[in-house]
């Protein structure tokens, strides 16, 4: 997969995953990227690419067994179909701790340059795997408590968050699959104040994952 953007390329270069950097010039912050390049071995390329820098890199999705871990939580994205989402999604499960991102094996977007240029390069720094009903079921069995975000559910700020848990972030349009949310331990939604009733689910899902990471 080829990346492109200054912030994708550092980060896919200090978690090893640059094969090859291309470089239109050396000029300002691409002067980052070539020391970093040079350092790591990586081979630079003089190229006219797309917004002046990109990289070569070997993006492997994980197995969903290697996200476990009891200490965190995962965040699972069921049918979010923008890239921009998806990568914002990740950009903040990143900062927040999580132990790694699910994306439902349909109907949701895979991991894309779009994608890693809304993480800012966050997909190399996480665990992200395809998962669907079984795998949410046997984390459901090993004690991870799946929790759904929606806007018909109970206040979150009334709803006991615990870990290991499974935070559930339905698509743009139709929110998280009915068959999903028949398994969920909680369904839970953001209280708002104002006359817009809701949030996008990137920025509401921000929050609920701070509220996670508040029970570390």
């Amino acid at each position: 997969m080829r990346v492109h953007g200054i912030n994708s390329v550092v980060e896919a270069i200090k978690a090893g995953a640059a094969k090859v950097v291309y470089l239109k010039d050396e000029n300002g912050r691409r002067n980052e990227v070539v020391k970093l390049a040079r350092k790591a071995g990586i081979k630079i390329v003089k190229k006219n690419v797309n917004l002046g820098v990109a990289a070569d890199v070997d993006f492997r999705y994980s197995n969903f067994d290697e996200l476990l871990d009891y200490k965190s939580f995962i965040l699972y994205a069921d049918r979010v179909e923008d890239p921009r989402n998806l990568g914002a999604l990740i950009r903040s499960a990143v900062f927040f701790g999580c132990s790694g991102v699910a994306i439902k094996k349909r109907k949701t977007t895979k991991i894309t340059d779009a994608v890693v240029r809304t993480s800012a390069g966050a997909v190399f720094h996480t665990k992200i795997a395809f998962a669907g009903m079984f795998e949410l079921k046997k984390a459901k069995k090993l004690g991870y408590r799946l929790v759904a975000a929606e806007l018909d559910g109970e206040d979150i700020y009334s709803t006991k968050m615990a870990l290991p848990s499974i935070l559930i972030i339905g698509g743009e349009d139709k929110g998280v699959s009915a068959s999903i949310k028949r398994i969920c331990d909680n369904i839970v939604k953001i209280p708002g104040r104002g006359n817009i009733g809701s949030l996008n689910l990137s920025v509401a899902a921000g929050i609920l994952m701070y509220e996670l990471s508040r029970t570390f």
